[in-house]
């Protein structure tokens, strides 16, 4: 059986060994992607034919539910991807196609949603990063019918929630500028993200560059005021000042050494000051020395000694 890849992420496009498969309709594109989104549950054809056409009448969305599904089938040349059931119930078979960008997003990430980032193996990250590769615009990105709106959100979402994962894992193995490039990613989508800030934030700064997370904060700011008129939320203030708090540190840190050693002068100049105490009794011991020094040189300590001991008497 030939391989076929649908690409619902961005412009739809099936291709067949990798060449595109033309759909004369645009609405069976539509509908592809519809069941495809849905495709946990049976779905009643008047729920996919409302969705589809919400402005017709019951019996015209019936006709052109039948004649989509007919240019469909055409299209893959009868690929087995549809189920009817019991009532004319819906259901795709995602066996049938090779690969679907949505279905592989979907499932990479049901499957490691509650493994945080910095905890993926090397295996379940790879998985991710093929999963956002094949995220190439929003789901559907040329349909605008009600129906595609909610669905579009939560794929996003789901984009967005992965992204973030990746840039805890690649900060734990020291892949920074893969890093980057993922939290850049989700902020060109969405620029007032907080979370993809406050991560961003926190690479920068664990990796030494606070000015860079500070700037950080800073997009943040502006990017939260553009977009919702309100100020960043706790936990990134919190963060934000926990990261100048660390610039203070270093200030009171310098500030410190300076005090240590102003501290120490008082002890250097009490040092001095006894040096210079003992340097003045020294003279004054010198002073003495040299008084009694030039008393001996006079005979005066020598007259001294003879009246201590008078001179003995000569025998008669």
């Amino acid at each position: 059986m030939a391989d076929l890849d649908v690409r619902l992420l961005g412009d739809v496009t099936i291709r067949r060994d990798g060449e595109v498969v033309r759909v004369a309709s645009a609405k069976a594109l539509e509908l592809l992607g519809l069941l495809i989104a849905r495709r946990n549950g049976p779905l009643a054809r008047e729920t996919v034919a409302t969705a589809l056409w919400p402005d017709e009448r019951p019996e015209a969305t019936r006709r052109q539910l039948r004649q989509a599904l007919w240019r469909l089938n055409s299209a893959l040349l009868r690929t087995p991807f549809l189920h009817t059931l019991g009532g004319g119930r819906l259901q795709v078979d995602v066996a049938a196609f090779a690969s679907i960008d949505l279905v592989v997003l979907e499932e990479a990430h049901a499957a490691m949603a509650d493994i945080a980032g910095a905890d993926l193996s090397d295996g379940q990250a790879a998985r991710l990063e093929a999963a956002v590769a094949g995220y190439r615009g929003d789901f559907l990105a040329s349909f605008h019918q009600e129906w595609c709106l909610p669905e579009r959100t939560r794929v996003q979402e789901i984009h967005l929630s992965v992204r973030d994962q990746l840039i805890g894992y690649c900060e734990s193995r020291g892949l920074v500028a893969r890093a980057l490039a993922h939290g850049r990613a989700v902020l060109d989508l969405e620029p007032a993200r907080e979370t993809t800030h406050r991560l961003l934030m926190r690479l920068h700064h664990r990796h030494g560059d606070r000015a860079a997370a500070l700037r950080q904060y800073r997009r943040c700011v502006e990017a939260l005021a553009t977009e919702y008129g309100v100020a960043p939320s706790a936990p990134t203030t919190l963060l934000h000042q926990r990261i100048r708090a660390d610039e203070r540190d270093d200030e009171r840190d310098h500030a410190s050494q300076r005090h240590d050693r102003r501290a120490e002068r008082p002890d250097v100049e009490a040092g001095a000051a006894e040096i210079a105490a003992v340097h003045e009794r020294l003279a004054e011991i010198q002073a003495t020395l040299d008084t009694l020094l030039r008393a001996v040189g006079h005979g005066a300590v020598g007259g001294v000694r003879r009246a201590m001991h008078p001179p003995a008497r000569r025998p008669r």
